[in-house]
């Protein structure tokens, strides 16, 4: 986890450090407690599952023997693939639902460490402090949080396109703020492949990747107190239409 004393000479007691330990140490406690063996039935997750399984056993991208190619393809062969590695079994998907929970209380630890509003130029102590406490405390409460918490013990899609997208926001955060048109593509690059599989977990994902370019196609993108050069932009821009054509391609 990203350190929580990374301001030296913040008056952050060890007291308070240990405190916030335990707190984020209990979130992830609790989450891994939650796995287990079983599969929670819903609607949903039975026509995934059984598209992964035909998927597997070699009956092709179908549900009761009909053609489901409208359905995205992400959900379905990421079960394909657990259910070779234990057929029949239901625990990798619930661990891997698990994992997927405590990534998107990761993302939100990360973004928030990240964000400009509790990163500040000034030098007080009181933003100091509040700087190295809101990132785990954003861990914790969006881990812990009852929606994120149940849908992470169901074989849905709402957790892996969750992970994915919160993960490739933050990469894309980083990408804008890099210097150079090489750091630049460095983070751009992984995070056109996070947002990819989210929009081919959900169409959605779609519509984020429309709003990210127009954001990054606006005059006022910064990076520090520089505009973003034209070919920063350039790199980062430049892979977001690959997500769009491979849904396109595959509808």
């Amino acid at each position: 986890m990203p350190g929580m004393n990374e301001f030296p000479g913040t008056p952050f007691s060890r007291t308070s450090r240990r405190v916030l330990a335990a707190l984020v140490g209990l979130a992830v406690a609790l989450s891994l407690a939650s796995i287990n063996t079983m599969w929670f039935p819903t609607s949903d997750g039975a026509y995934y599952l059984s598209i992964g399984r035909n998927i597997a056993t070699g009956h092709g991208f179908k549900f009761q023997g009909q053609s489901v190619a409208k359905t995205e393809p992400g959900l379905p062969l990421l079960l394909a693939g657990l259910y070779r590695l234990a057929p029949g079994k239901y625990w990798p998907a619930n661990l891997l639902w698990t994992l997927l929970g405590l990534t998107v209380g990761l993302g939100a630890w990360l973004i928030a460490r990240d964000s400009r509003a509790w990163t500040p130029e000034a030098d007080e102590p009181e933003d100091r402090r509040l700087a190295a406490v809101v990132p785990p405390v954003c861990f914790v409460v969006v881990l812990l949080g009852a929606k994120l918490y149940q849908e992470s013990t169901r074989i849905l899609t709402d957790v892996p396109f969750s992970a994915l997208l919160v993960i490739g926001l933050w990469m894309m955060g980083r990408a804008v703020s890099a210097r150079r048109a090489a750091g630049a593509l460095a983070w751009a690059l992984p995070a056109w492949g996070l947002l990819c599989a989210a929009s081919l977990t959900r169409l959605i994902g779609v519509v984020v990747l429309a709003a990210t370019t127009i954001s990054l196609l606006c005059p006022g993108l910064r990076s520090g107190r520089a505009k973003a050069s034209r070919g920063r932009r350039a790199a980062i821009l430049a892979p977001l239409a690959a997500p769009v054509l491979a849904v396109g391609a595959w509808l």
